[in-house]
């Protein structure tokens, strides 16, 4: 399984750049069930928000509706026990709030691989970065 972080999800709706496409694209295998992938309940924030300052209000719930329907995308909640997790992979990492939530529901499913463009995610040695290339 793979963890998708909030600006894969952001590229695919407010981007007509490669990486836009390719993450429509990638959306798509996602939904037609070629894999499974996973993401926080933290990220409906992360793009609501986003699209809500990028684009406007009505298009952010738009998108919400869309993405909290998605098929073949499984949500973590966060838990205190997954804040705990995150206060260490913060510690020891030097992450920011958000990213080390996304690791730490990462860790806390066992899965160890992320599709997303911030390079933030490189520095944990147990977590394989993916973006514009193969989905393992």
């Amino acid at each position: 399984m793979n963890y998708i972080d909030s600006n894969f999800f952001i590229y695919a709706v407010a981007s007509d750049t490669p990486e836009g496409r390719w993450c429509r694209s990638t959306l798509s295998h996602i939904m037609e069930g070629e894999f499974i992938a996973c993401t926080s309940t933290l990220t409906w924030d992360e793009i609501v928000y986003v699209l809500m300052k990028k684009i406007n209000r009505e298009i952010a719930l738009e998108c919400s509706e869309y993405f909290l329907s998605l098929p073949n995308v499984h949500y973590i909640d966060v838990s205190p026990e997954i804040l705990k997790l995150a206060h260490s992979i913060m510690t020891q990492y030097a992450m920011k709030p958000r990213d080390a939530i996304h690791a730490a529901c990462m860790s806390h499913q066992g899965i160890n691989t992320i599709i997303t463009e911030d390079t933030h995610f490189d520095r944990i040695p147990s977590v394989k970065r993916v973006w514009m290339n193969n989905i393992p």
